[in-house]
Order: C-alpha cells, then sequence, then structure tokens
C-alpha cells in the first residue's frame, strides 16, 4: 500500500490498512519510492495503486510480472472535468492490467462503466478511506491538532490553493512534461492555456492577501499551498503582510477544522471543508468551462470578483450564525451524495476490504511463483534498483528526491503506532494489530492472536 503525498493520504491509507489487517491481510505500507524497491523481496499478492493514469502502464505490468494483482482508485477523481477526464486521468492499458477500480461515487463509477462498457463489473462503488477520516465519528483524529493550531494562530482564514501547473516546485516546463507523461492529453496548446490559466489565478489570489491581512487584523492568515508547488513563491507574497503565513505541514483536515473559512479554486479541500461543516469559499475571478470542475464550487459559495470577494468575507466573518444557511441545503446534500459514497453507513474502508477479500477468494490463495519467469523478474527488479542507487549522486536524481521528499518527510515506527492507537479509541476496533518495521518507511500490520 504505497504512500506518495503523506499529508493527504497517510492517515486514511492507515484506517484501510487497518481494516485489511482485522480481515486477515497481512499489510505492507510505506513510503511509494521505498515499497516499489522492496515488492521482489514479498510474495504476490495485492498491490494498490493511487490511479491509473498512462504513467502507471510499465508499473502496472512489473507488478503483474512479480505475480500481483493490482487494485486501484484515482486519488484525484472526485475532481475532475467530465469531457476531459477520460483523456487525462484514465489509461485504457493501465486499467487493463488492474482487477478492481475503486470509485468515489455514482457520478465517477458511471463514467467508466459508461466509457468501459465490457469491465463494468470491475468499477466498484465504494468512496475513499481519506473521506471516511471527515466523518463524525472519527473526525476526533484531528480534534487535538486543530485545537492546537488554534491556540497558535487564533482565529485562522485558510487559503488553499492549486496551482501545481504554473507555481510548480520545478517549473512550469516540468509541470508540462509530467502531465504529459501521466496523460494521454497530448494538445501541447491545452496544457499551455490551463498554465495561463492558473497564472491568472495565483496572481488574483495573491492581490487579496493584503486586503485580508488588513480587513481581518485579528485573524491569521494561512496559505496552504498544494504539494506540488513552490512554496517560496507564496513566502515572497507573504511576506508582505504580517499575519500572513504560508504552511504545507499537517494534514489539511486539522487546518480545515482549525479555521472560520476557508479559500479555494477548483479544489478538493473545497469538498472536505464542506462535509466538516466549515464554509468555503470558491474565489473565481477567472472562469473557464474547459479547466473548471463542478463539485467544489456547486459545494462553495462562488464569489466572482475581488469586491464581492470583500463583501462575502465581510458579512460571513461578522455574522454570529454558526454556520451560513447556503451551507448545507438540500441541493447542495443532494450533489454531494450523488458524488461522494460512504460518508454514512459502511465505511469506505471496509467497503474495500470486502471487495478486497471477495477478489482473493474468487481468485485462490496466491503463492510466491518460484517459476524462472518470476525468478527472472526478481533479477530485473533488483538490476533497477541498483542503477537508481548508483544514478543517485547525479544532480537530476537529487533534485527529484528533494521533490518526492517535500511530498514524503521521514516516517518512523511510532508515529504509525501512535495513528493506530488513535484509530482504536475512536472505533474500538485494531487493538489485536501489530504494527512492525519491514524496512527503512515501510511497514507490515499483521493481526496477533491474544
Amino acid at each position: 500500500m504505497p504512500v506518495e503525498i503523506k499529508a493527504r493520504e497517510l492517515h486514511g491509507k492507515m484506517l484501510l490498512a487497518l481494516c485489511a489487517a482485522e480481515a486477515g491481510f497481512a499489510v505492507v505500507i510505506g513510503r511509494q519510492k521505498v515499497l516499489r524497491e522492496q515488492l521482489h523481496n514479498f510474495p504476490a499478492g495485492l498491490y494498490l495503486d493511487k490511479s491509473v493514469a498512462v504513467s502507471k502502464e510499465r508499473w502496472f505490468k512489473r507488478f503483474r510480472n512479480l505475480g500481483n494483482r493490482v487494485v486501484a482508485w484515482d486519488e484525484e477523481g472526485l475532481v475532475i472535468h467530465e469531457e476531459q477526464y477520460l483523456k487525462s486521468r484514465i489509461s485504457e492499458r493501465a486499467l487493463a492490467l488492474t482487477d478492481l477500480f475503486f470509485a468515489w461515487g455514482a457520478a465517477q463509477r458511471d463514467i467508466l462503466a459508461n466509457a468501459f462498457v465490457d469491465r463494468e463489473q470491475m468499477f466498484v462503488l465504494a468512496g475513499n478511506p481519506r473521506f471516511d477520516l471527515l466523518r463524525v465519528e472519527l473526525r476526533g483524529l484531528y480534534s487535538d491538532a486543530a485545537e492546537r493550531l488554534r491556540d497558535r494562530y487564533g482565529h485562522i482564514i485558510l487559503i488553499n490553493t492549486n496551482f501545481g501547473f504554473y507555481n510548480h516546485f520545478k517549473g512550469a516546463a516540468e509541470a508540462k512534461r509530467i502531465f504529459s507523461q501521466s496523460s494521454s492529453h497530448a494538445d501541447e496548446r491545452f496544457i499551455d492555456n490551463w498554465i495561463d490559466y492558473q497564472e491568472k489565478l495565483f496572481h488574483a489570489f495573491a492581490a487579496v492577501l493584503p486586503w485580508l491581512g488588513e480587513r481581518f487584523s485579528q485573524h491569521t492568515i494561512i496559505v496552504r499551498p498544494h504539494p506540488s508547488e513552490n512554496e517560496e513563491r507564496w513566502q515572497v507574497e507573504a511576506g508582505r503582510v504580517a499575519n500572513v503565513r504560508v504552511v504545507k505541514e499537517g494534514s489539511v483536515i486539522e487546518w480545515i477544522m482549525a479555521s472560520d473559512v476557508m479559500v479555494h479554486s477548483n479544489c478538493t479541500t473545497g469538498i472536505e471543508a464542506y462535509l466538516l461543516g466549515v464554509p468555503p469559499i470558491a474565489y473565481r475571478p477567472v472562469t473557464s468551462e474547459i479547466y473548471e470542475t463542478f463539485l467544489p464550487n456547486a459545494l462553495s459559495k462562488s464569489v466572482y470578483s475581488f469586491d464581492s470577494f470583500k463583501a462575502c468575507m465581510s458579512e460571513l466573518l461578522s455574522s454570529d450564525e454558526a454556520a451560513p444557511d447556503w451551507l448545507a441545503n438540500d441541493e447542495k446534500q443532494k450533489i454531494c451524495s450523488a458524488y461522494i459514497s460512504g460518508t454514512s453507513g459502511q465505511l469506505a474502508s471496509d467497503c474495500i476490504v470486502e471487495n478486497l477479500t471477495a477478489l482473493v477468494d474468487s481468485s485462490g490463495q496466491w503463492k510466491a511463483d518460484q517459476s524462472l519467469s518470476r525468478r527472472f523478474q526478481v533479477l530485473l527488479n533488483q538490476l533497477r534498483t541498483t542503477k537508481d542507487f548508483l544514478l543517485r549522486w547525479k544532480s537530476v536524481y537529487r533534485r527529484a528526491e528533494r521533490y518526492d521528499r517535500l511530498k514524503f518527510p521521514h516516517l518512523q515506527l511510532r508515529e504509525l503506532e501512535e495513528i493506530g492507537q488513535r484509530f482504536t479509541d475512536l472505533t474500538g476496533r485494531f487493538d489485536d494489530i501489530a504494527v512492525s518495521e519491514f524496512t527503512k518507511e515501510c511497514f507490515m500490520l499483521r493481526r496477533i492472536s491474544r
């Protein structure tokens, strides 16, 4: 169970890992890069990936050649433009190498089932473990952290940015290359126009910071860039205003819970804020039928100019109401139900584990294939790992490693044990699950007998 972006993925995947271990699976969870390097040391089993993009084709072939089955969801599959989604996020070849695909909700499942009629049964209506954490019974995982943030920063206005093409950590040219590798959308003009669109939004968001700082001088304005963004550019903008801070640390959920209001543009965090009962404001001074997506804006209060933004923020933060009327109206609740499964009833994590168990039962137990084919694939994986090790002195590798570390700072056994204990305290489950270190930044969860 690989984790690429620690702040976003770790807690949800840890919950899923605990549910799977409770059901009898031996689960390995850890840093994606390390786990891939170690894959040849595992017996054949299930590999869970976060997308079925073009960039996953070669990886899925490698995983299957080692005797594994591949299952997946699309981490970015909730905030989508339906006309562009299949081109930009779905590889038919990667999908053909996948046994099960877990959909966020009925809307995503129907798009995929209609596009791949012959594989309709592989698309499972499940939800996502990350959104299990937004449910009332599990929010306590973040309540202490949210309280510490309020103690440290006081009243918070949270601004989540999502401008990873224009403001990419490695530059716009590298963002284009990465997108081209991970997408079947090869139109360069499409990508260039997307960068131009994000550039306008970046400067529009930067322009509101001085007004926010002055108008709400008793608040701390927290700018939280997307993990792929260049934080230093936001630090320059924040440096001009005394009560603006740029912070990437921690989970976005604890930051939303600690905030009075959350401002975004076209971002999943707008949906998360809605589900957590924190007012989300979609600031949309630049609009696009191509690059904007429906759901975050539909569950937020949209404002289209600096003047309307100022009026909305002033009204919202001067009101004594716990939440504005528009936050939980019937129309928004209906939209939410159509796009997101698992917000009540069975946890998405438990639904996924049920389907994994059924997949194993229908296929028979996996056994490590000792054939010449598997031994050859093990050797190939060892050679690739050795090659990567030898390349680490190169500057291009060091830049890639630095970027990877921004997404995944170090992970230790104690941290996972503490997360596991918090889930046990909240749910009354998992007290018979042991966590042990498999290798550096990779850990195994197993059910133990009492």
